[in-house]
């Protein structure tokens, strides 16, 4: 009995960012502040489901039976939700050992359904045709679908990290965070790298908008929890869309030179690449067949090493049957590894396919 209660008082200190176990009268007693716990009216009478969905970037992991660890789905995933772990609590000087990691999970009875190592490897631990228990208590849109069963409508990701002290003063004494190395604090690039194709995986496959008001932060819906925290990039998991381009280009176009282009970085940011697609049409105006893969007269090019300065070395060379040219650019990806793109390309150049400079 002693080592039962020895459990509960722990619980608190085990995990932090996403806590949540099975409808149990005492997690009611646990401090807010770490609570993983839910209101769902009902749980649903559970059963192995035969469907199994996991990102095929990932390494399954399931938290041994499903079934003790989340619910049947009952709706289609609406939203991405962004969490941060790690042991540090139990485990100070192994705070990213996975196996401590997970450990907190089965040991608080909670669930995710994908966990990101320092590595950037990626873990299933439970699949998405299941709802996974890491939301709690919470709120969206002050909508009462959502109050309290985030977890019915979305897609649960961890990412080993840490955050500010602010943000872990609840588990570590301010001589214990100054103790941590500056390299386990925030988020690694292999992380972001990672984190980023396998939200943008899931958005796609569940119709889930690819954007900052579907793909949220645990703090953002519970508003007392506090990961991923101040050090998580959100820019270097969704590209800043519908934002004017920060770059201007200039083109120089005759049929014998070909087409001269200059880039001019508008923003404070160095830029490592640019993606720009350029449209080519015949004397009559009319699109010239390229084989390209977002509009047939669309040929994408890659700028490489923009930097910073004002460049003007860049020479298209004319293509076959073409007279006139007119270029958009795609993409813009900087050296800090975040990145713009242009809001609905696909269709601007389809709109834009027998317009002539």
């Amino acid at each position: 009995m002693k080592k039962r209660m020895l459990l509960w008082l722990l619980l608190p200190v085990l995990l932090f960012g996403c806590r949540q176990a099975p409808v149990q009268e005492a997690i009611a007693s646990l401090p807010e502040t770490t609570q993983m716990e839910t209101t769902e009216e009902t749980v649903p009478e559970t059963t192995v489901e035969e469907k199994i969905t996991v990102y095929p970037g990932a390494t399954e992991y399931f938290l041994g039976e499903i079934t003790d660890y989340s619910w049947e789905q009952e709706f289609p995933p609406e939203y991405v939700m962004i969490h941060f772990c790690s042991a540090v609590v139990n485990h100070f000087d192994d705070p990213y050992n996975h196996e401590y990691v997970r450990q907190t999970f089965t040991d608080a009875g909670v669930s995710v359904h994908y966990i990101v190592d320092r590595e950037g490897q990626i873990f299933c631990y439970i699949p998405e045709d299941r709802s996974a228990w890491h939301a709690g208590y919470g709120t969206w849109l002050d909508d009462e679908k959502y109050t309290n069963k985030m977890n019915k409508y979305s897609i649960g990701i961890e990412v080993m990290g840490m955050g500010t002290y602010k943000e872990m003063s609840g588990y570590l004494h301010k001589w214990q965070y100054n103790k941590i190395p500056k390299e386990d604090l925030g988020f690694t690039d292999a992380q972001y790298a990672a984190l980023k194709d396998l939200v943008a995986d899931i958005c796609q496959r569940h119709n889930i908008p690819l954007d900052r008001d579907h793909v949220i932060g645990h703090d953002e819906f519970s508003p007392k929890k506090n990961d991923p925290g101040e050090l998580f990039q959100w820019d270097r998991i969704i590209p800043a869309r519908g934002e004017p381009c920060p770059v201007t280009v200039e083109t120089e176009f005759t049929v014998d030179d070909g087409l001269h282009v200059t880039v001019t970085n508008e923003s404070q940011k160095e830029i490592d690449s640019i993606a720009i697609y350029t449209l080519w049409y015949d004397g009559e105006g009319q699109p010239v067949d390229v084989a390209g893969e977002l509009a047939p007269n669309a040929m994408r090019d890659t700028l490489p090493e923009v930097g910073k300065e004002k460049i003007s070395s860049y020479i298209f060379p004319t293509v076959e049957g073409a007279t006139q040219a007119k270029q958009v650019v795609g993409a813009i990806y900087y050296t800090d590894g975040t990145s713009w793109e242009k809001e609905n390309l696909s269709q601007w150049l389809i709109e834009h396919i027998c317009i002539t400079k």
